[in-house]
């Protein structure tokens, strides 16, 4: 008989397909859960540290169907930035996923653009990208986004940020995953707040 070897690691995420192993449960449940009878669904992914919730959201794009272009946010050390800022960063890295996976080019405003006015996110960048999907959807995935609760992020971009996502959240052709680490105690806290 042949000894079997635990192909689970804890460490840095697991980013090649072919050193993930299981979790079939965790993709069906993902892609059941996202495709509401009328609209995509909002879903959350928590957990203790190093149970491989980014392994999981880094994994999507080889379980989930093709309709679905994932773009991955990983907000760890992304949070001392204003809201300019990380719609501009939000944006890039849109724009690259699109040019990467569908050779679909959107122009990004600049930086600055953003820093001076925010709104350029619903005004002239998504827009673009709503007419550019032709059917398909974007899935933004946040990793780590309970790292908006951490002291002194609250006002400067916890708030308007959550603001700004919650309107995302009412366009057509995007879909949201959220990845909380800790416990369901700290994903109540983060929900009353």
């Amino acid at each position: 008989m042949t000894d079997l070897l635990n192909p689970y690691i804890a460490g840095a995420p697991v980013v090649a397909a072919d050193m993930f192993f299981g979790r079939s449960d965790i993709f069906e449940w993902v892609e059941r859960s996202l495709m509401g009878k009328y609209v995509d669904h909002i879903l959350v992914i928590h957990g203790q540290r190093r149970v491989g919730k980014t392994s999981i959201l880094k994994q999507l794009p080889n379980h989930l169907p093709e309709r679905y272009i994932q773009v991955f946010f990983d907000l760890q050390g992304r949070t001392t930035s204003s809201l300019g800022r990380f719609l501009w960063w939000l944006s890039r890295e849109v724009s690259r996923a699109l040019l990467s996976s569908h050779a679909v080019e959107i122009p990004i405003p600049e930086r600055t653009e953003f820093e001076a006015n925010p709104e350029l996110l619903f005004t002239r960048y998504l827009p673009e990208v709503q007419s550019a999907l032709d059917g398909r959807v974007l899935l933004l995935t946040f990793d780590e986004f309970d790292t908006l609760t951490d002291p002194g992020v609250a006002e400067t971009l916890a708030l308007p940020l959550i603001q700004t996502l919650r309107r995302m959240m009412e366009l057509e052709g995007l879909s949201f995953i959220y990845s909380i680490g800790s416990s369901g105690q700290k994903l109540e806290n983060m929900q009353a707040r």
